[in-house]
């Protein structure tokens, strides 16, 4: 028989699992714990197991339960330290719900591992974040979060109101998206130091942030 309890001793909503014998003794399992949890960065999926875990691989399916889907991947990017396993999954798409399978493969060959329950990525709306870093110097990137796939622009202004570069006018895909700017205007010179302001406009809507210079 295996039992099975919740538990936050590390401050998260981690599963334990033990197989009992027949005479009430505990035997040892593979699974010692995992969690599941929905993060900023995507969904990431934390398990530990037993010594006898060692020189294993794993293959890691995950549902769409929106459509049905199934993505699999033979040769996930998993973190390790000792027994302690880390997956995250930064590809899943904000406003869908996922369920993931992990399968382990060892000398014993490939059986699933544990199953998680539903995961929802919540809604992200057309998001600017600040730049990176702020103040800079040479150049900074620009970060931004593209709720549906369509075209967008952005475009640096000087204080006056004069664009004076234009870093994006394209269309973009749903998802994050990442643009350097090197602190030069459209011509290819450096512009001086002083106060930018950033515009990022998608469809109707129109966001901006301030950035500094400092040469």
């Amino acid at each position: 028989m295996i039992l099975a309890w919740p538990d936050r001793r590390d401050g998260n909503r981690n599963i334990y699992a033990s197989r009992i014998d027949g005479d009430g003794g505990l035997v040892a399992t593979l699974l010692q714990s995992m969690t599941s949890r929905v993060c900023p960065s995507g969904i990431t999926l934390e398990w530990m197991l037993s010594n006898e875990g060692a020189g294993a691989s794993f293959f890691i399916a995950r549902r769409d339960v929106n459509t049905g889907s199934l993505f699999e991947t033979e040769d996930p990017l998993i973190a390790r330290d000792g027994e302690r396993y880390l997956y995250v999954d930064t590809t899943v798409r904000s406003g869908n719900v996922y369920r993931y399978t992990v399968d382990i493969i060892d000398g014993d060959g490939r059986r699933t591992l544990f199953e998680t329950g539903r995961l929802a990525v919540p809604e992200i709306p057309l998001t600017l974040y600040q730049n990176h870093p702020n103040p800079f110097n040479p150049s900074t990137v620009i970060r931004f979060h593209m709720p549906a796939a369509q075209h967008v622009s952005l475009s640096v202004y000087d204080v006056s109101g004069r664009r004076i570069a234009v870093l994006a006018d394209e269309f973009r895909t749903e998802g994050m998206h990442e643009i350097k700017w090197d602190g030069r205007n459209t011509g290819g010179s450096a512009v001086e130091s002083g106060i930018y302001l950033y515009y990022l406009q998608a469809g109707k809507e129109r966001l901006s942030r301030k950035m500094i210079l400092l040469r």
